[in-house]
């Protein structure tokens, strides 16, 4: 049927496109930071295979191009910069790891 559509690893996260920022680029894991991802990333099982989209990465740690003379040079590929870790939309696991970037800001309720 065509093209194979890339899953991002984090759970309930289908995009192919942003509506804002249209392409939607996918990174693999950096093996010396799959601890890290791990620690933050609520579901199991993430492995240096694993993609995870550029949603979940802050503008800052994605590299789209470089500068030369006032000119900007976009990358065809996008890259991480070292030690980027994911903050954003990480999703949520029952009782497991949690990251604030999860938060909630509206009804949050105090669960005793």
């Amino acid at each position: 049927m065509g093209r194979k559509t890339k899953r991002c690893f984090i759970s309930d996260c289908y995009v192919q496109k942003d509506k804002e920022n249209k392409e939607v680029v996918f990174f693999s894991v950096p093996s010396l930071s799959l601890k890290a991802w791990q620690e933050v990333i609520p579901k199991c099982g993430l492995l240096p295979t694993s993609k995870l989209c550029s949603r979940h990465f802050e503008e800052a740690d994605v590299i789209k191009g470089r500068v030369i003379q006032d000119i900007f040079y976009p990358y065809g590929r996008w890259r991480l910069k070292a030690g980027a870790i994911p903050k954003l939309l990480l999703g949520t696991s029952n009782g497991s790891r949690s990251s604030s970037a999860n938060a909630r800001p509206k009804s949050q309720s105090n669960v005793v």
